[in-house]
């Protein structure tokens, strides 16, 4: 019913003049909601009409936040649909993986490559930290841990220690998937200091539930989900040269 309403609210600011901005907005709202719900297919749809709403009015800061966005949503899908064939104990198939790894990578990396050309830090730290949430899912834990040390010190630049602290348990996840247990919990209980220090109860959580994956010890070949191919593909990638 949320994702109704808002839906209803970006339609209704489509239908009023000239306004491109807050219809993308209104859309990027539209897409939170519906991704919320689970609902992707959905999200990715309302993500792309805000990307072209985006562009539409020529502002470059709302089309980096719009091609997160899409990036974002792809993620969603791509998680739901490795959910779906885990439960039911099918493989993805490689070819069907490069296409979701395309399908999210690419609007981040143009996020990021776009961010940098506006020189603004706290955006091409949420870039970066995109492209590292799709590695680490995909398996290639080093292009993401390089892609999340950055978005790390991007963020502690423009003195936002709790999107810091977000990029230091990517960290964390990229050591675990390496199967460097010792390092991953020490990254996360850095991380889990600095969202106590900052009353982040959510950053908390999220810490702990790392931490209590962590002590079951490395993870299993193939952890990140994608084929061995992609995950080696995506090592020898780095972002930071999305520059």
């Amino acid at each position: 019913a949320e994702a109704e309403r808002a839906l209803r609210t970006a339609k209704g600011l489509q239908q009023q003049a000239g306004d491109k901005k807050a219809q993308a907005y209104a859309l990027q709202n539209t897409a939170s909601i519906l991704a919320a719900e689970d609902r992707f297919e959905e999200a990715v749809k309302a993500a792309f009409e805000a990307l072209a709403l985006a562009r539409g009015c020529g502002d470059a800061t709302a089309e980096v936040e719009m091609l997160l966005l899409v990036s974002q949503a792809h993620l969603g899908s791509m998680m739901k649909r490795s959910r779906e064939h885990t439960e039911s104990n099918r493989k993805i198939p490689e070819q069907a993986w490069r296409k979701a790894e395309s399908r999210t990578l690419r609007p981040a990396r143009e996020a990021a490559v776009l961010a940098r050309k506006l020189g603004d830090f706290y955006l091409m730290a949420g870039a970066m930290y995109g492209i590292a949430q799709a590695y680490l899912f995909l398996g290639a834990a080093e292009a993401g841990i390089t892609a999340a040390r950055e978005a790390q010190a991007k963020w502690l630049s423009v003195d936002n220690p709790g999107g810091a602290g977000h990029a230091q348990l990517l960290i964390a996840q990229g050591r675990w998937l390496l199967s460097q247990v010792r390092e991953a919990e020490e990254e996360a209980n850095a991380a889990l200091q600095v969202f106590r220090d900052l009353g982040d109860q959510h950053g908390e959580e999220r810490c702990y539930e790392a931490l209590a994956h962590f002590k079951e010890g490395p993870p299993r070949a193939g952890a990140g989900g994608a084929p061995q191919a992609d995950r080696e593909a995506g090592d020898r990638r780095s972002d930071s040269a999305a520059e």
